[in-house]
């Protein structure tokens, strides 16, 4: 199941020392809309979920950061920051700026 391949390829990219993925949204059409929700936000909050719980078990897991457009008029970006960004549940996860400790969100207008 999707647990079973998450928990791998964590464990797989953990290995080859990658820190954090960059989850590419910046095909997905702007919100609200089914492809937005389907083919970006339900994914994030998938993989923030899986991970979040491996994470509890012991299983070392990349960061995650969210690169997403901005169209007019689009709320996308404010839903992945109610949903992922801003859950507490979620913190450790979200890849941070080496530097400055701020949350790492791309953005392409």
């Amino acid at each position: 199941g999707i647990s079973h391949v998450l928990k791998t390829h964590a464990q797989w990219m953990v290995s080859a020392g990658i820190d954090y993925i960059v989850f590419d949204g910046t095909n997905t059409g702007a919100w609200p809309s089914v492809y937005s929700d389907i083919y970006l936000v339900r994914i994030v909050e998938v993989l923030f979920e899986e991970w979040s719980t491996l994470r509890a078990q012991g299983v070392h897991t990349p960061q995650i950061a969210v690169w997403c457009k901005i169209d007019p008029g689009s709320k996308v970006w404010e839903i992945l920051l109610q949903r992922v960004y801003n859950d507490k549940r979620f913190n450790s996860l979200v890849a941070k700026d080496a530097k400055t400790g701020k949350k790492m969100f791309f953005i392409k207008a």
